[in-house]
């Protein structure tokens, strides 16, 4: 059985406060969408193995894995019902990218033979520290002093023995790694988050696969927010255009109330004057009527057809008197004729 609180939630009435409230939380939406700028941060060497990358991952995007998610109570009985009966097979659904709160993850894929000719040929220049490779970038020959005092670089990072070690770690921690990052991207485009560049060239050849990897993301960001923008002020115009038109309809329902009153008070002006004709046309009704009776030979006396507002109407006046003359000579003539019998 459905709620009746919650019924009445869903029909609560739009005010026009919710809404203004609701266009301008889309401006400022609207507004926090700025254009694409050419600038941002970069991580080296981090992350370096799957939990790194897990907790980065979540602390931008708020992403966590359904494994590290605390069970719900729901999950925790079919758990506990599959001790009992064979659980049936689910068919896992169609993976799609996760949108990650990384732009790109640049994965370079280069030799180890050509990584330990890059470490190891590099050179220093122990008074202003500039950096030299004794085969990519070697020292100006015309430099011969400079050619002799620069030294191999010792660093404990760079050494032979570290470098071992860094790549056995890297070897035991890559997979998962790459499982991770590449679970993630942008479905829309089917655009991984993790990019591998052949790094085994030179330096030009990497700077051109860099740059065309970032000038595709800058490109897919700016059309992306393009598309919020206009999809936001599509939303604001569309519940604008609504709450126009709601209150256009408030205002003639208004105006209609208002004729109706404007109607109903004129019907009742107008009903006063009948109601005097038809009193009126009942009072010379009835004093035909009379004047018919004393035609008819019906007695009348002299104070029936006295002058009064109450009983005659001004404009019966001489009618009446006329026919009040012609009754008395009649009855006169009557009398005189019954009073001459009986003297005989």
């Amino acid at each position: 059985m459905q709620d009746p609180e919650s019924t009445m939630k869903k029909k609560k009435k739009r005010t026009v406060e919710i809404v203004q409230k609701e266009i301008e939380d889309q401006q400022k939406e609207l507004s926090s969408i700025k254009t694409i700028e050419n600038n941002g941060w970069i991580l080296i060497d981090f992350p370096s193995n799957f939990s790194q990358a897990m907790l980065l991952e979540k602390a931008l995007s708020g992403y966590q894995m359904s494994a590290d998610l605390e069970a719900t109570q729901r999950e925790i009985e079919c758990k506990e019902a599959q001790l009992l009966t064979n659980p049936t097979e689910k068919v896992p659904p169609p993976k799609t990218l996760i949108p990650s709160g990384i732009d790109a993850v640049i994965w370079f894929d280069c030799s180890r033979d050509e990584c330990l000719r890059r470490a190891l040929g590099r050179r220093i220049d122990l008074k202003n520290n500039m950096i030299y490779h004794i085969q990519d970038n070697p020292p100006s020959i015309e430099q011969s002093p400079l050619c002799e005092i620069i030294a191999p670089i010792d660093d404990e990072s760079e050494s032979m023995a570290c470098l071992l070690d860094r790549w056995v770690a890297f070897d035991q921690t890559k997979d998962g790694l790459k499982k991770w990052l590449t679970q993630f991207g942008d479905e829309s485009v089917n655009m991984n988050l993790m990019a591998e560049i052949e790094a085994s060239g030179d330096i030009n050849s990497v700077y051109e696969q860099i740059d065309g990897l970032l000038k595709k993301i800058v490109e897919h960001k700016e059309k992306k927010q393009l598309f919020l923008r206009s999809r936001i002020q599509s939303v604001i115009i569309e519940r604008e255009d609504a709450e126009a038109e709601r209150l256009r309809a408030i205002q003639e329902e208004e105006e209609a109330r208002k004729k109706r009153e404007e109607a109903a008070e004129g019907g009742e002006e107008a009903a006063a004057p009948v109601e005097e004709v038809k009193s009126m046309n009942k009072s010379k009704t009835s004093l035909a009527q009379k004047s018919a009776g004393s035609v008819n030979g019906s007695q009348f006396t002299a104070d029936d057809f006295v002058h009064s507002r109450d009983n005659i109407d001004d404009d019966f006046k001489g009618v009446l008197m006329n026919l009040w003359k012609k009754t008395s000579v009649s009855y006169k003539d009557q009398m005189m004729k019954s009073l001459g019998k009986q003297r005989v």
